[in-house]
């Protein structure tokens, strides 16, 4: 009887309580799943680099070759990606994850929909404690989520985006962080392998560059959508938002040809 009760409260106060930025909160998703439909494919090609990586090295060691060892499972299972790129995929995951959370709470359409989705999210965000700078940003998250299990309204995402902006900033930024390391592995991989090397790993960079500029948009993107939330009547803060989840959108096409270019280079 309680759950009846939260349930229906939570209609009533995403119905009429306050007004919602729908519009902005579906042009912030609209840029997440840009962002993340072009990183997808710089973690289908680092899950490769970091497999053969990790394989050299244990082919250097002695008797490395006719070994098995549990931590080297992940390394050459052919159903999971290797550690490094495990997580980098799920931060950006979760910031989309993330999105459409915000973007069901905003459109009232199915809270128990919104429920599960939260549940979820928690799930993946527990899973992230390899990198300690995705891990602390994600503790963060996790916490606000566990919050809002308890009352989903239209006041609870207003305050889940405002406090949450830290931790999204965060998961950001330590991608971003990462894009060294990132582009370490995937130009030695190019070095392994040989064949034109200077134009591939010089199109390698732009790939990785490419990555870091839609991050930065996406920040950029995010920060909008918790004005739009402070005030949600405003007109400037949704052109804005538009404006850069366009702008996300045709990159993808952009970066989609640096791939061709990499691959293409000789």
């Amino acid at each position: 009887m309680r759950g009846v009760l939260v349930l229906a409260a939570a209609l009533l106060c995403l119905s009429g309580c306050a007004t919602a930025p729908v519009e902005e909160t579906k042009a912030f998703a609209a840029a997440v799943n840009a962002v993340k439909s072009s990183s997808d494919l710089l973690w289908d090609e680092l899950n490769i680099a970091e497999r053969n990586r990790y394989r050299r090295q244990v082919a250097r060691t002695q008797g490395g070759a006719f070994r098995f060892q549990v931590g080297d499972a992940y390394y050459f299972s052919s159903i999971a990606e290797a550690p490094d790129t495990t997580d980098f995929r799920r931060a950006m995951t979760i910031i989309h994850d993330y999105s459409e959370l915000l973007r069901m709470l905003v459109e009232g359409t199915n809270v128990e929909a919104a429920r599960g989705q939260i549940e979820t999210l928690i799930g993946k965000l527990a899973t992230l404690a390899g990198s300690p700078a995705i891990g602390a940003a994600a503790g963060e998250l996790s916490g606000l989520l566990d919050e809002l299990l308890r009352v989903i309204s239209l006041e609870e995402a207003k305050r889940l985006v405002v406090t949450g902006e830290p931790a999204i900033h965060q998961l950001v930024a330590a991608l971003r962080a990462a894009t060294p390391a990132i582009f370490k592995t995937l130009r030695d991989e190019i070095l392994a392998t040989g064949g034109g090397v200077g134009k591939k790993v010089d199109a390698e960079r732009v790939v990785v560059a490419n990555f870091v500029v839609m991050l930065d948009r996406l920040d950029q993107t995010f920060a909008q959508l918790v004005r739009a939330f402070e005030h949600p009547t405003n007109p400037v803060t949704l052109a804005a938002l538009v404006a850069f989840s366009t702008q996300l959108e045709a990159d993808v096409k952009s970066v989609r040809q640096a791939y061709v270019a990499f691959r293409n280079a000789t």
